[in-house]
């Protein structure tokens, strides 16, 4: 019995207008290798709102832009 070869997923995508090479899949796993604290942001992928719900099943791409905004409070 052989062992399933896994392939690994290199992204190019861009962070905060800095282009980065990552091997993930799901933008959860981005931020969890890249960012302390990742509640503390709101995230956009390509110009669109991600809820925090949906991390774990939002599948990144090459090229995509990853916008991360730390939201103020006050007025």
């Amino acid at each position: 019995m052989s062992a399933k070869k896994v392939e690994s997923h290199l992204l190019e995508v861009v962070l905060n207008g800095e282009k980065v090479t990552v091997e993930v899949d799901t933008l959860n796993q981005l931020l969890t290798s890249l960012v302390k604290q990742t509640d503390k942001y709101a995230v956009a992928v390509n110009e669109e709102f991600v809820p925090k719900a949906s991390y774990a099943d939002f599948k990144l791409n090459n090229g995509d832009r990853v916008e991360l905004v730390m939201p103020m409070s006050g007025g």
